[in-house]
Parts: C-alpha cells; structure tokens; sequence
C-alpha cells in the first residue's frame, strides 16, 4: 500500500501516528512510505532516515510532486496557497484524493492541526498509535555512542533552526527569540549541573556559526552536534536528554515521542511565519499533536515567542522538576 506523508520529519511523524490502522483496515500486505516533495534534495526528503527505521514501514520513498496550478507544492490544492484564516490549503487526507494510479491514500495532518484539531481527531476513524517510537529501530553502535555522551554528565538538548527560520521566514522570523537569549538559558542550565549539547541539520550549522557563536560559550560547557549526528544517533541523544529545548520541529516532535520532556517554540496567533502571505496558524496546534499522557504528567511544554524568558523557560522546567 502506497501512503504519502509530508516531508517534515514532525509532520511525518504526525501522519505515521495513523499509519498502522490505515493499512490493517485496507488488509493491505506492506506499508509503503512516499515522502511528498517538489524538488527532491536533501533538504526535502530529510524524513527518510527516520522513516525507514520503523518495523512497520516496508519501504521508503521520495515522491516527486508537480507544483500545483497556483504554483505552490504539490501537496496543496489548487488555488490560494492559503485560507482567510491564514491557514495553508492542503489536499484532503484519505484514499484516491491525489494521484490514485501511484498514491493509495494521502495522509496530510498540517491542516487539521493547524486549524486547532487535535491529532487523534484528525480522521477519527482511524486508530491512533500515540507510541510509535517505542517501534524506532537504532544500532548498538548509535546507542553506545550516546551513551558515551552521558560519561560526561547529565545534559540538556538545545535546537536552534535554521537561518531562514530565525530571520525571514519560519516561526522564529525576525528574530522574536534572538541567540542571546539562547545563551541565557544556557547559563541557567549550567547552574545546574548540566552541559547543553546543540543538535541540527548540515543546514542548521550557518545560523550557529553566524549568530549562536556570537556569545563564545564554554565548549565545557556547550557541545555542538550540528551536521555530526544520523537519525538513530540523533535519536538517542535525545532519549538520554534531562530534557529537550526546540524551534518548532521534528527535533522536538520525535523528542517528545521518545518520552522526553521536552519544551518547543511557536509563534503567536495572527503574526504571520512568511513576510508577503499571510500564514498563521492556531496556537492550539503547539499541544494539539502531544500524547495525552504527556501533557497530563506536564512533560511537554508549548513556548509561545514574545511570551517567554530565558528566565520564565528555566523557572518553569525546574518547577516541572525537569532540572
């Protein structure tokens, strides 16, 4: 069976949460993840590492979609790339609604929970499987190489973003949460005894090294990851994490999936993520997508940008008694 899925790895994620039960209700015989993309690069088919790493998951694919007739990817309908709401228009999750000679059904969760639905009743038909991850797959090799990690203590996970996403399009744009900011509480971290280990893509390393370097941290203190990490490697780093700190991601998604606590950045209602369309989405949607468990055992916390500190994040973990 042929399922499309978003690029993302969190929006993939979102999607796989639903996976099982939409290839046990079709009695299909294997589970084929297409990865939807415009321009297949290592950018957009980022998901695949992780993706492949599920028992269930037969096989892993990158789907080349045309863009549509508005000229926006091919995952959207035709027409305004997004809605009066600021909400983007995507096809319609289901069977047969994109593609039905090469795509089996289409499993696109963004617009649902954009729009304040939660996961679990986003096609309610369907069986949610909230633990997921307990399914990833890593090597001896990946674990032992975090667990060399925890030799040295215990440490907090920061996620920083990319460039694009802190300065001119994404949830951080124009800079509500600046590096210095990141270094704070980098600082109220260490108080505590813990080290921060920085993690990130190839394409995160720019905006570490033009901006989150500008304060000189204590490499003792501050370990960079970035580029250095594969998923499962990835994966483990963040299982081991006192807790996980992110810009709106797959890091902090598959965090939280894994059972760590975990704290991730959205932007407010109504300030839009691109500078010449208006996007924006609920800010319902920053615990819309976390199992029910997690929030009950506050294990998760939504940040919204421009009402938090480096302060406020520290004070509130420790309460949590993430620290």
């Amino acid at each position: 069976m042929q399922i499309l899925v978003p690029q993302g790895i969190g929006d993939a994620l979102w999607a796989l949460t639903k996976v099982q039960d939409v290839v046990k209700r079709a009695r299909a015989a294997t589970t084929d993840i297409l990865i939807a993309c415009t321009n297949p690069n290592e950018i957009e088919s980022r998901a695949f590492d992780l993706l492949k790493r599920f028992d269930f998951v037969s096989g892993v694919s990158v789907c080349r979609l045309p863009l549509n007739i508005s000229g926006g990817p091919g995952i959207h309908s035709p027409g305004p790339l997004a809605d009066g709401n600021g909400c983007y228009r995507y096809v319609d999750s289901g069977p047969g609604t994109l593609y039905p000679e090469i795509i089996d059904f289409v499993l696109i969760p963004n617009g649902a929970l954009e729009r304040g639905t939660r996961l679990e009743a986003w096609l309610p038909e369907y069986e949610i499987d909230w633990d997921i991850c307990r399914q990833l797959k890593t090597t001896p090799a990946e674990q032992h190489t975090a667990n060399d990690l925890l030799e040295d203590g215990p440490y907090v996970v920061f996620f920083f973003g990319s460039t694009e996403g802190n300065t001119t399009a994404g949830h951080n744009k124009d800079a509500l949460w600046r590096p210095y900011e990141w270094y704070t509480l980098g600082q109220l971290v260490k108080a505590t005894g813990r080290r921060v280990i920085v993690v990130g893509a190839t394409w995160d390393w720019s905006y570490y090294q033009n901006f989150g370097l500008s304060f000189n941290p204590d490499p003792k203190h501050w370990q960079c990851l970035i580029g250095k990490t594969n998923t499962g490697v990835l994966s483990e780093i963040l299982r081991r994490a006192s807790c996980v700190v992110a810009y709106q991601s797959g890091v902090g998604v598959l965090a939280s999936y894994l059972g760590t606590r975990t704290a991730m950045f959205w932007r407010p209602k109504g300030n839009s993520v691109l500078p010449n369309l208006y996007v924006s989405f609920e800010e319902s949607m920053a615990s819309g997508w976390v199992k029910p468990e997690t929030l009950e055992k506050g294990d998760y916390l939504p940040l919204i940008y421009t009402r938090c500190t480096p302060q406020s994040i520290f004070d509130e973990m420790k309460t949590r008694g993430w620290l």
